[in-house]
């Protein structure tokens, strides 16, 4: 047995450690010859039967299981699936008191394993399965199917009232239901020989949390208003594909999807579902890590740098316990700053301001993450600066509470009193420099693209009056952790949407798909379209990611590499 929580259930002589080493995994399994495979109770309800088993009977090993429903695979007998403590004495003393396999027997089970069930065999069985389908005629039909003959003479309008689309609900899974629904009404009702007769909405309504089907909604009221040429009717038959995937996500209740996704995750997963993603986490076609690593490492700088009007720190702590941290951190600066503080609690007000006396601490509401508090919260105060710098706390067990990622920004950003001068240095001498950021960490960079984000920020940009094309994911630039040195004009547009906490949703853990995830991304695509570059730094005693480090003699030179595109993505 290796696994924690053994001691005491059973003699010791079974137990061999807490912790199997991936790499020892297939000489375990090959000198074994049964290996008993239990699930998460989340597998098991999803119906997956886990890969540890595929991978046990490879290495010539018996496995038995419990129950997976669902699942069933004659063509393995190796695979034994119980019910109880019955079915597993039974089972199990069957199969020890059997001859063991010889070698040649586990060889001939490890070939017709790999034969059914690699990745190739079962690619081209669904491959094949597909292939059938499409030579017997068999084709999922249009989401969208206008009347062939145009709106008949005579006929009679369908009413459908619209909404307004940046209305919404108080949270972002109701906002996306209600878009969804008045989508497929459109659809539905443009279908129809008589058409649509639009009404007009109701100015009234209240907004609520801004959600990814909001610019689909947008888009859908200016197409039923317009005539149906063959691009249009494309482009709705796209619109509906995405409310209907969410339509029915809701209503087929078989779906192993609908209760069992925990609450922190389902925002995110919806969207999947709506762009028809995969559900497990996976780097979007197209993106490459190795973009994220060019860098510049600050060249220390002796001089402090005159700042006027001062320099605004906005520091969000929702680990009141930090603020010491951060105070430390801060004494670096050499120069004029006023710092803005939020919290939740006015308690936990009280212990900040003990850490930091001069801070102006404001409590505001639980919402957006460290995004609404420092853009919205305190939009007012950046009003009063030209050059901000944006921090939040974040809660560890180890690094000096600082988990390494936060220690990495901080390094990067507040490394010391020299590197702070040099940043501002670079922001006195180079007009068109916009943030500095701290060059990717490695333990986020699987996640430094849109993710589920782009149709967030596609309302976004509708608000902003940006009407170009976002990025790609390789194209887009932004701080991964939304910290970064800025320059406010390079923001100018994100803080006048005036965003207001109703905006953002609930907090519930949310890993990905919200508001704040959003605008932690559009920071990027507003700093490049205000005409403002990016520049990721490291500190001056950091070595990550040094391959892809560039240096320049002077901060003229940078500038010149800046305005040439030398860190463009």
């Amino acid at each position: 047995i290796w696994g924690p929580g053994w001691a005491g259930a059973v003699p010791e002589r079974h137990i061999k450690g807490e912790r199997l080493e991936y790499d020892r995994l297939a000489e375990v399994y090959a000198s074994s010859r049964v290996v008993l495979n239990s699930h998460m109770s989340v597998m098991r309800r999803l119906g997956f039967m886990s890969n540890r088993s595929f991978d046990s009977i490879a290495s010539g090993a018996y496995v038995v299981s419990d129950r997976i429903p669902g699942f069933s695979a004659p063509e393995l007998p190796e695979l034994v699936q119980i019910d109880d403590r019955n079915g597993l004495v039974e089972t199990l003393s069957r199969l020890i008191d059997q001859p063991p396999l010889d070698h040649a027997a586990r060889l001939a089970l490890h070939g017709r394993l790999v034969a059914g069930f690699d990745f190739g065999s079962r690619a081209e069985r669904l491959v094949r399965a597909a292939r059938d389908l499409l030579a017997e005629g068999r084709r999922a039909a249009p989401a969208f199917r206008p009347n062939p003959t145009g709106k008949a003479k005579g006929g009679t309008a369908i009413s459908v009232r619209l909404s307004v689309p940046a209305a919404s609900a108080e949270t972002q899974e109701r906002g996306l239901i209600a878009a969804a629904e008045e989508i497929l009404s459109l659809a539905a009702a443009l279908e129809q020989p008589g058409g649509v007769d639009l009404l007009p909405a109701d100015p009234a309504a209240a907004e609520g949390v801004i959600h990814p089907l909001m610019a689909d909604l947008r888009e859908m009221q200016a197409l039923a208003a317009a005539p149906l040429t063959p691009e249009a009717v494309g482009r709705i038959d796209a619109l509906v594909a995405r409310a209907r995937r969410l339509h029915e996500e809701r209503t087929d209740r078989t779906s192993p999807f609908t209760p069992r996704i925990a609450r922190r995750n389902r925002d995110s997963m919806l969207i999947r579902v709506i762009g028809n993603q995969p559900l497990w986490a996976h780097n979007p076609e197209g993106y490459s890590r190795e973009t994220r690593k060019p860098h510049v490492m600050l060249r220390p700088r002796r001089d402090a740098v005159p700042s006027e009007p001062p320099v605004g720190v906005f520091l969000h702590l929702f680990h009141d316990d930090l603020a010491g941290t951060f105070a430390e951190r801060l004494a670096v600066m050499d120069t004029a700053a006023r710092i803005y503080v939020s919290t939740d609690t006015e308690a936990k007000a009280d212990r900040i301001r003990a850490s930091l006396p001069d801070a102006e601490v404001r409590v505001l509401p639980n919402r957006g993450r460290d995004i609404w508090p420092k853009l919205y919260g305190f939009g007012d105060a950046h009003d009063r600066h030209e050059v901000v710098l944006h921090l939040h706390g974040k809660k560890s067990t180890h690094a000096a509470r600082l988990n390494d990622w936060l220690a990495h920004i901080l390094d990067c950003l507040l490394g010391s009193r020299e590197d702070v001068n040099r940043i501002l240095s670079m922001f006195r001498t180079i007009p068109g420099l916009g943030l500095v950021t701290p060059v990717a960490f490695r333990s986020v960079m699987a996640a430094a693209h849109w993710g589920a984000n782009r149709d967030i920020a596609r309302e976004l940009a509708f608000r902003m009056g940006l009407r170009g094309a976002l990025p790609a994911n390789d194209r887009l630039q932004f701080p991964v952790g939304s910290m970064f040195w800025g320059r406010v004009s390079a923001m100018r547009p994100l803080l006048d949407l005036k965003l207001r906490p109703e905006h953002f949703p609930p907090e519930a853990g949310q890993v990905d798909g919200t508001l704040a995830h959003a605008i932690e991304r559009m920071l990027g695509v507003v700093c490049t379209e205000t005409g403002h570059s990016i520049l990721p730094v490291t500190g001056s005693r950091h070595g990550l990611h040094a391959r892809y480090r560039k240096q320049y003699g002077s901060n003229r030179a940078l500038r010149e590499a800046l305005e040439t595109g030398e860190f463009d993505a």
